[in-house]
């Protein structure tokens, strides 16, 4: 499959920039704010589509453990 890169643009309210900011300089995980995002929207994404399935479940699971 090809992958193509979009330029994104999102408006965000400065304090919760400030608030993204503080978690990223915290975190391990994430070192930009793309990555942050970008993580927030294939979460969201994956736990729509596991309720869209009927997957409750593995939902728990996955939060859980």
């Amino acid at each position: 499959m090809r992958s193509r890169e979009i330029p994104i643009s999102i408006k965000l309210p400065e304090e919760l920039v400030e608030e993204m900011d503080n978690y990223i300089r915290k975190s391990k995980r994430f070192r930009t704010r793309t990555e942050f995002i970008l993580h927030a929207i294939r979460y969201k994404f994956l736990r729509e589509w596991i309720r869209e399935k009927g997957l409750e479940e593995l939902e728990c699971k996955m939060i859980i453990g």
